[in-house]
């Protein structure tokens, strides 16, 4: 190609070698979106979309459409696809429907605030999914009335995850089949459970681990089931039996300073013979050091004479 070729000629080589090349890559990006395989990332940032786009690669598993005019989007836009979705800045608070379901799409995580621009959502279907814990912040500004989060792969909702579900005061919660472990870590969840009417399904829900306790109800477990107050009183009982140590010591150390402060006249009376002592065996070692080096002396001269 030369100098003189026009622009619109060096464009459509560009574009033939597009076509060209395209097929070879396996799937094609959806236009006007940036796509990555080996990050399996689709990015359609501020692309003036109205919809989700079309084509979205079997690959994907990180999808970021922000900053575009999407006011509806439905059940199979995403089937199948993600681990992790960001639709911030678009205008779904205006016209989405009181439901959203994102079932069979293998989410691993729910960014803090992600719904906050969906005041109206109340039903909410994500079951089937690898959730594996939930944030403080996941479900902000809403007032859920039906939440799917059976299938997942909670082992315990810990007290964050708790603390977003006690602001739901509606709420409907499905939360069976999940691989919950039943030891100490899953005891907070085991006393909401029992104080809380918000799990419709609770008598479902059971251990998958340890063994031992395999499908054991976890509004049945106690804390002795968990051995968690058993343990916790022998830590109690070796932290009070090192308080007990640190306290005899310290006794006894104030006891032997009591007695050297009684006895200090005659520590000092003894401090001062042992000096004395020490100061006359000196004396007496450097009377004899002298003794020995003038016989040695009065030696060298009689060998000389």
């Amino acid at each position: 190609m030369t100098p003189r070729d026009s622009p619109s000629a060096i464009l459509g080589a560009w574009e033939l070698l597009f076509l060209l090349v395209a097929p070879l890559s396996g799937q094609l990006c959806p236009v006007p979106c940036e796509c990555s395989e080996p990050a399996r990332t689709v990015k359609c940032v501020q692309k003036e979309l109205t919809s989700i786009p079309a084509g979205i690669p079997g690959y994907t598993r990180n999808l970021f459409i922000i900053g575009n005019q999407i006011a509806h989007i439905g059940s199979q836009d995403f089937k199948g696809l993600l681990r992790y979705l960001d639709l911030s800045h678009n205008l779904l608070a205006l016209n989405l429907s009181h439901s959203l379901e994102l079932p069979s799409n293998e989410i691993v995580y729910l960014p803090g605030g992600m719904f906050s621009t969906l005041p109206k959502l109340e039903h909410l279907d994500l079951r089937n999914n690898s959730l594996v814990d939930i944030k403080n912040s996941t479900f902000v500004g809403l007032d859920l009335k039906y939440l799917d989060l059976t299938s997942n792969s909670f082992k315990t909702l810990r007290s964050e995850a708790l603390s977003a579900l006690r602001r739901q005061s509606h709420l409907r919660l499905f939360l069976r089949d999940n691989p919950f472990v039943c030891n100490c870590d899953i005891e907070d969840l085991v006393n909401w459970l029992n104080q809380s009417r918000l799990v419709v399904d609770v008598e479902k829900l059971a251990c998958a681990f340890p063994q031992e306790l395999k499908n054991a109800s976890l509004v049945e477990l106690a804390g002795a089931d968990l051995e968690c107050h058993t343990s916790q009183h022998g830590e109690n009982v070796l932290q009070t039996s090192y308080a007990a140590l640190g306290a005899v010591l310290g006794v006894i150390g104030v006891i032997f300073l009591f007695v050297l402060y009684l006895n200090r006249k005659g520590i000092k009376t003894w401090m001062n013979s042992m000096r004395d002592t020490c100061q006359s065996l000196m004396e007496e070692y450097q009377y004899r050091y002298e003794i020995d080096s003038d016989r040695h002396i009065t030696q060298v001269s009689a060998l000389d004479v």
